[in-house]
């Protein structure tokens, strides 16, 4: 027990010599305080020295300059363009207080860092007495870091530096992947600033509304909104008038700006769309805006004197609401169809005329093609969908003025045996030079042209062939086939009969042996027949065919060489265009082998021998 306590009071002088002896040497620091680091400038410098800053990609490419002017900032190229502050002032920020750490120096190593002139990306700040930084940003390297090489000192033209900050990200360029790449160069878009100044803050009193279409004004009453002129028959909509004035309080938010050199191009110098809040003191604020919908492309711009002029290029959804179609802001009518009851629906357009019927009316029974009347299956999953379709024909917006409207197409609808004149009919007008949206009249609204969604048109109006089951024996099988016969001028050439085992051949009555591959190749080729198109009647004389199944009618068609090198093919009185060259086989070739005469077997029991 003595000597336990001995050695613990030995063991506990030793413990208080080492922390003497730790706690009186130089403090060293964290780890991160020994290496040598250094700033990215020629000399320490502020965010408030910098004046410009010059941008450009690999090999000096897509360079451009962001310049002061006076407490805002401006994008010079390739347009004088505003940009956003807060973006160059964090680009400013990341640069003044990088502290850069040398990795490497070799010059011919710089290229795998994406150092190399090629291969960087250059930044250059200047302040009143010239440049105050100047920096070749290159690879990612770590969470967030990347490669640099100051170029403003010939010294230091070879070394490979790290900084821990994201000047990447906030250059607008990705992390680089593991392995070789293609350099980026930053894009001017990436300092812009996109946000739509505000029509109004509050106090909007009136909101006057011009469209291609129509031209409204609503006033405000209370809390209350009304149209004052203009479609005032409609009634309004109150979740799209609170969307537009959401807009007209700063919620536009660009894509990207537009040169202002192309206002005239983009339609902006006559702009189509105009949207104005008038405040309660008189004041008028604007914007106008165009629209390619072809091509997607939506551009606004506030009708104000601007320094820059500025162009904006917007996402569809907040371009629409700041530009409302009437079916945003308005409650338009829609089409009075319920399934159970509907009984017929007749649509004449170009394409023919489509006329659908349904004895009982009811929703789950099938569909018949009164016309075109084609011997072909129809396809009842997709006649069965079209009720649904004339259901989803909304308008989307209004057209001011007189409901005179040429029309390409009526699409008519009511029950089962009412006439013709009696059921409700939806006049179209022709498919617009632009755009999609089809001008329409419904069957409510007669004295009110309305626009209906193009596509919602072209999908009620379908190609007639579409309708039917385009392969000809669609169903059959092989073996379920009996005979087939090709038959010229009335009179038979040949007739194929399946027996038991195998095809014969039947020519002038006489049955004999086929070729089996030869058949079965021509049935496939039946079994495939696909109709591609409605043909024109020929004109020559054809094959007829004639196919027998064990059970169900025969099918008969006559088959035509076509002039373009194709098939037509006449199936109870209607031409189609079927895919291929002619398959009907002459009867020559299809004619077998006769089978081997049976020789007898010499030494079969019983077979009489030579010496007998």
């Amino acid at each position: 027990m003595r000597h336990i306590v001995i050695l613990s009071i030995l063991f506990a002088l030793l413990v208080a010599a080492v922390v003497k002896k730790e706690v009186s040497r130089p403090e060293a620091g964290a780890l991160r305080d020994q290496v040598a680091l250094r700033g990215l400038g020629s000399a320490p410098f502020t965010a408030a020295d910098v004046l410009e800053l010059e941008i450009r990609g690999p090999g000096l490419s897509d360079s451009f300059r962001i310049q002061k002017d006076g407490d805002r900032w401006l994008v010079l190229d390739p347009f004088r363009a505003p940009a956003s502050t807060g973006v160059v002032a964090k680009l400013i920020e990341t640069l003044a207080s990088a502290r850069a750490e040398e990795r490497l120096d070799d010059p011919a190593k710089l290229a795998s860092f994406d150092l190399s002139d090629d291969r960087g990306v250059g930044v250059i700040l200047r302040g009143a007495s010239g440049d105050l930084a100047s920096v070749l940003v290159g690879r990612s390297s770590g969470q967030n870091g990347a490669f640099v090489r100051l170029r403003h000192s010939p010294e230091l033209e070879s070394v490979a530096y790290f900084v821990s900050r994201d000047l990447r990200s906030v250059l607008g360029l990705a992390r680089t992947p593991a392995g070789e790449s293609t350099p980026t160069a930053p894009q001017p878009e990436t300092f812009y600033d996109m946000g739509v100044a505000p029509l109004a803050l509050a106090g909007v009193e009136r909101i006057e509304l011009t469209s291609p279409r129509w031209h409204i004004v609503m006033a405000k009453t209370g809390p209350e909104w009304s149209v004052i002129q203009g479609a005032a028959d409609l009634p309004l909509k109150p979740s799209g008038v609170q969307a537009l004035l959401s807009q007209l309080g700063g919620g536009l938010q660009a894509k990207t700006l537009v040169d202002p050199a192309r206002r005239a191009d983009l339609g902006l110098d006559a702009a189509p769309y105009r949207v104005t809040a008038v405040l309660a003191d008189g004041t008028r604020r604007s914007a106008v805006g165009a629209a390619d919908r072809d091509s997607g492309t939506f551009f606004a711009r506030l009708d104000v004197e601007q320094d820059p002029d500025v162009v904006y290029e917007c996402a569809k959804y907040p371009w629409d609401r700041l530009f409302p179609t009437g079916g945003s802001i308005f409650d338009l009518p829609t089409l009075d169809v319920v399934d159970d009851g509907l009984g017929r629906i007749l649509i004449t357009s170009p394409k023919g005329v489509l006329d659908l019927r349904r004895p009982d009316g009811r929703s789950q029974s099938d569909w018949t093609v009164h016309s075109p009347n084609w011997p072909l299956e129809p396809r009842n999953e997709l006649l069965r969908s079209l009720p649904s379709l004339l259901r989803s024909l909304r308008p989307v917006d209004f057209v001011d003025g007189p409901a005179e409207l040429e029309t390409e197409i009526t699409i008519a609808y009511g029950a089962h045996g009412v006439a013709d004149d009696e059921l409700r009919t939806i006049r179209v007008g022709a498919k617009p030079a632009a755009g999609s949206d089809r001008i329409a009249i419904l069957p409510d609204n007669p004295s009110r042209l309305m626009a209906l969604a193009g596509d919602s048109v072209e999908r009620l109006i379908p190609d007639p062939l579409s309708l039917f089951e385009t392969r000809l024996m669609d169903g059959w099988e092989r073996d379920a086939i009996t005979r087939i016969a090709v038959s010229a001028a009335g009179v038979e050439q040949f007739a194929l009969v399946q027996g038991e085992r195998e095809w014969t051949l039947v020519r002038d009555g006489v049955e004999g042996p086929s070729k089996g591959l030869r058949v079965t190749r021509f049935v496939d080729e039946l079994l495939e027949l696909e109709v591609t198109a409605i043909a024109a009647s020929p004109s020559s004389a054809g094959q007829s065919v004639t196919v027998e199944r064990k059970e169900g009618e025969p099918l008969t068609f006559v088959v035509h060489d076509s002039d373009d090198g194709g098939l037509t093919l006449v199936l109870g009185g209607h031409a189609f265009t079927v895919d291929g060259a002619s398959f009907v086989p002459d009867a020559e070739s299809l004619v077998g082998a006769p089978a081997p005469e049976s020789v007898p077997d010499e030494d079969a029991p019983g077979t009489p021998g030579d010496d007998e």
